[in-house]
């Protein structure tokens, strides 16, 4: 099979609902593309140490948000009952399921990072508020500007 027969028989990810809620189709499972594969493949070696490391840590983030948000928000309700099944093992999603969920991942994270931006922020400023005595120094320590 020549790779524009592969493609061709692919929906892209902008047709995904559309094929899988409307086919009442469920992408099965394999261990050949799971998100936490793909996510590794893309790593490769680097030149810099830090720029790896940088790489493992976006890496280690998305397979968390993966892992926290697949059944939450990146399933289709067809596909609930499938994952539950498949994960009902013990197993965590992103060894589980594949490049098309992590590309709903792709589409949703602006949105999930902002929701958990605004809660984090959020508590970061009620942890200071409840904290001012010990984290700011009073007035009479600051200095004058040259």
């Amino acid at each position: 099979m020549s790779a524009t027969e592969g493609a061709e028989a692919t929906p892209p990810p902008a047709d995904d609902v559309r094929y899988a809620v409307g086919e009442k189709v469920l992408v099965p499972h394999t261990d050949k593309f799971y998100e936490a594969k793909v996510l590794k493949t893309e790593i490769s070696p680097t030149t810099s140490a830090e720029a790896s490391v940088n790489e493992e840590e976006v890496a280690h983030g998305l397979r968390s948000y993966f892992d926290k948000s697949l059944e939450a928000v990146l399933l289709y309700r067809s596909e609930r009952a499938h994952a539950a099944k498949a994960l009902s093992g013990g197993l965590v999603a992103s060894s589980v399921f594949g490049a098309e969920h992590l590309c709903r991942l792709f589409i949703k994270l602006p949105d999930l990072l902002i929701a958990a931006s605004a809660s984090e922020e959020q508590d970061v400023m009620l942890w200071m508020s409840d904290n001012i005595g010990t984290l700011f120094l009073p007035k009479e320590k600051y200095i004058n500007a040259p």
